[in-house]
Formats: structure tokens, C-alpha cells, sequence
């Protein structure tokens, strides 16, 4: 489902619970292009709901989360996994939710979030009766995590990149989504990574306490809930390779069988407009080769086009797998990827019938001999057969590039201007059966042996 509806719905979700709340309250909500804010203002504390449209470094795109402003004029509230620290309570349970793709999904996270809010609003509110030192306690955390010496170091850039770093922290962060799916071994390696830098914020060391019990005890803890789960469901759609392979596959096939039969009326028509005239054309099986062989390309770069809808479709749970996918694939990146597929399209199409060009035509007055060394450049130079001064018959053809012979029968045509040695142009059945027999409608002389080109 797309984000735009998906934040439609939360509108609609934090309206409605606002108005179950035993208290005057008026909601704010302030959008801009990456996220969503609705700002509940209650008697005594500011409930604020986050829902990203895009993703970014700390929040992936569609994540909901829930922070509380516990003092007056703070510019930065708190996260829910602080209040759970201040208010001493062991509720390890995830309250930050990223890649939530449908509504149903969307209404169990939030109803996790109100859920917590409806336990624990009244303990809040006397915490903050109580005078309760939030700032004082922040500040001590966000100055040992960013390691700063003085309380005049904090400036809102310091308090400003902590805020971002705990959504991550607390959300779609490897060391968090380890725990969250009981692979405690692995949520232990990475958390014990930031506690030898002391930069675990103070709920992370009481959640390394409890992994570590649990390690010991052999014990689960259920901290997030299947309904609620799509960050680790997200892994699942994404980590898919055979899958991944077998849409490949099949794309390229639904692309090649579609471009065939097209693809098969323009190679004809352009296999002759190329050898029109010529003597020396392309037989049944290579006009069939290339037939072939032409679509392949463009196919490889059309199945791009249908690749996803592809996937959805082997997908076990294809609604969910769909999903996924709307939300992350922009549309403004879906047509980023189309643009970039024509383009991609149109070359491999021109690459594709560029080898139709051969290395050199033969008529029956001249041949035209692309003296290029480049497969797409094209110098062809004319060479008329009553310019034939000698013919040498060969068995083997230097290689510059290796040093080495290759045993392969040819002809040197020596013509007044140039050497043409056919190995490089043509194949030496369509020399010896075509191309000498019309020569020698020009060319009197004798056929001369010679065992290498290096020997002419």
C-alpha cells in the first residue's frame, strides 16, 4: 500500500484515540515530504505520533513511533524506551515499528503503542508532577553516549543527532532486530560492540541484562508480536535470492517469447537490406542464429519491466509480497527505473543489431571491407577485383594478440592498395565456394601457396 494512504490512516487512528483520552486536548498535525507529525497536547504532557513517508539513515520508510514532551518548552521529547527507563519499569516489548505495509498491519502497531500510552499515561503524569529531573538525566545519557565533557557542550546538534540515533536504535537496527527475533547470541555480539565504546544508552544496558539472562537460562522473550512484526517480515521478502532468480528467469522469458516473433520480421527485413546485392549472404541456419539470438539482449533488459510483478506472483503470499513492494519502490523510482529500462532497451537493441553488420560485403565487381578494429566503428574501404595482383592460399593466420598460429585455411588477396587476409572478414567456405569463383572472372594469374600469412 502506498504511504500517502498509509499516513491517511494514522490521521484517522490518533484522531480517534485522541478522543478516547480523559482530558482537553487539541491535535496538530504537520506533514512534509519524508514524515508526518500529530502532536496531542495534553494538561500536563505532549503525546507525539511520527510516521515516515520516506526513509532516511535513522527511520526506514513507513516506520511508526511514539515520543511524550515531559517538560515545557523542550524542544526535543523523549522516546518511549526512556520514559520505560524513568519510570523503572521492565518492559522490554518494541515500540517502534518500521516497514509497515498495509493497514491491518499499521492498526495492530498502533494499538501496541495506545496500548502502552492507556497503562502508563497516569504513572507519567505523576512522574512529571513529581518534578521528576527528565532534562537532568537526558543530558547525563546523551553526554556519556557522545562523550562530552561539560554540560555546555550540549547544543542542540548534539541533542538533535541523539534523538535521530535512538529511532534507530530502538527500531530497524541489527543489533535490536536480532533480539526481536530471539537470535540472542548475535543481538549480544553487537551490543557488546558499543558497550566496549560506552555508547549503549541507559535502556540498551538494562535490555544487554536481560539477554544475558536469557542466553543462561535458555528462556524467550516475546517482544514483538507476529501481527506486528513487519521489519522482520520485510527481511524475508527482501532475502530471497532463489526466488529473486527464478523472477529473473521467468522475465526474461515472458520478455524474449513477446519480442520474437517482432524482433524475428525486423532481422529479416534488415539481414536483407544489409546483403542486398551481395553475393555472399547469410544461409538458412545463421539467418535463424541471429533470429534468435537478437531478442536475447533487449529481453534481458525488458524483463526489468515485469520483474517485480513477476516476483509478486511466485511469491507464497503474493498480497503481502505486493505490499512490500509498494512501499519500497517510490513511484518516483518505479519511473526512474522504467525511464532507465527504454534507455537501457533502445541500446541493446542498437547493440544487438550493430553484430548483424559483417566484417565485409562481397559483390560482383568489388567487396567493401570494414577495416575498423572496433565491432561498432565502421570504416568500410572498396576493393575492386580487376585490382587483384595476387592470390595466396594459406594455412594459418598469425594472432598479434597471442604470438601464436592458428591453424585455419584462408586466402591473402594482394590488391594494389592493400593485403585482405579473408580469415579476418570471412568464412572460408564462402571464399573458396563464392568469392574465388567470381574473382576469376577478373584475376587470370595462378593461385599461389603459401604456409603462413607471414609468409606472403
Amino acid at each position: 500500500m502506498d504511504t500517502t494512504k498509509l499516513k491517511d490512516k494514522c490521521d484517522e487512528l490518533i484522531q480517534e484515540y485522541a478522543k478516547t483520552l480523559q482530558s482537553e486536548y487539541y491535535v496538530d498535525c504537520v506533514e512534509n515530504k519524508k514524515r508526518a507529525f500529530w502532536t496531542i497536547t495534553l494538561q500536563t504532557v505532549k503525546i507525539e505520533f511520527v510516521y515516515t513517508l520516506k526513509g532516511s539513515l535513522n527511520a526506514p520508510v513507513s516506520t511508526l513511533f511514539c515520543c511524550i514532551y515531559l517538560e515545557k518548552n523542550d524542544p526535543f521529547p523523549y522516546h518511549i524506551h526512556q520514559v520505560i527507563d524513568y519510570l523503572g519499569l521492565e518492559d522490554y516489548h518494541c515500540y517502534t515499528f518500521s516497514f509497515i505495509e498495509n493497514e491491518t498491519r499499521l492498526c495492530a502497531c498502533f494499538n501496541t503503542i495506545k496500548g502502552f500510552l492507556d497503562d502508563n499515561l497516569p504513572s507519567i503524569t505523576k512522574l512529571v508532577i513529581s518534578g521528576f529531573d527528565f532534562h537532568g538525566k537526558r543530558n547525563n545519557e546523551v553526554m556519556r553516549v557522545m562523550k562530552l565533557k561539560n554540560e555546555s557542550d550540549l547544543e542542540t546538534f548534539a541533542l538533535s543527532m541523539t534523538f535521530d540515533n535512538q529511532i534507530a536504535r530502538y527500531g530497524d537496527f541489527p543489533a535490536y532486530n536480532f533480539f526481536l527475533k530471539g537470535q540472542y547470541e548475535k543481538s549480544l555480539k553487537q551490543y557488546y560492540k558499543l558497550q566496549k565504546r560506552n555508547t549503549l544508552y541507559d535502556y540498551e544496558i538494562k535490555l544487554v541484562s536481560l539477554i544475558e539472562h536469557l542466553l543462561k537460562t535458555g528462556e524467550q522473550y516475546e517482544a514483538i508480536k507476529p501481527e506486528t512484526a513487519s521489519m522482520i517480515e520485510v527481511k524475508k521478502y527482501n532475502n530471497t535470492s532463489k526466488r529473486d532468480a527464478l523472477a529473473l528467469l521467468l522475465s526474461f522469458l515472458i520478455a524474449y517469447s513477446v519480442l520474437l516473433i517482432p524482433f524475428s520480421i525486423v532481422t529479416v527485413i534488415v539481414l536483407k537490406i544489409i546483403y542486398q546485392g551481395a553475393i555472399i549472404s547469410p544461409g538458412f541456419a545463421e539467418q535463424l542464429i541471429w533470429i534468435l539470438l537478437i531478442p536475447a539482449m533487449p529481453a534481458l533488459v525488458g524483463g526489468l519491466f515485469i520483474i517485480d510483478k513477476v516476483s509478486i506472483h511466485i511469491d507464497k503470499n503474493r498480497q503481502s509480497a505486493r505490499d512490500f513492494f509498494e512501499i519500497l519502490s517510490s513511484p518516483k523510482t518505479q519511473k526512474a527505473i522504467r525511464i532507465i529500462s527504454v534507455i537501457l532497451f533502445v541500446i541493446a537493441t542498437i547493440f544487438s543489431y550493430a553484430m548483424t553488420v559483417p566484417r565485409a560485403k562481397c559483390y560482383e565487381e568489388y567487396m567493401l571491407c570494414n577495416m575498423s578494429e572496433s565491432d561498432f566503428k565502421y570504416d568500410f574501404q572498396r576493393y575492386d577485383y580487376s585490382d587483384i595482383v595476387e592470390i595466396y592460399k594459406i594455412d594459418g593466420t598469425y594472432n598479434k594478440y597471442s604470438g601464436k598460429i592458428i591453424d585455419r585455411e584462408a586466402y591473402i588477396i594482394r590488391f594494389k592498395s592493400k593485403d585482405i587476409n579473408t580469415d579476418y572478414y570471412l568464412e572460408f567456405k564462402d571464399v573458396e565456394q563464392t568469392l574465388i569463383p567470381q574473382i576469376s572472372k577478373y584475376y587470370d594469374g595462378e593461385i599461389k601457396y603459401a604456409k603462413t600469412d607471414l609468409d606472403v
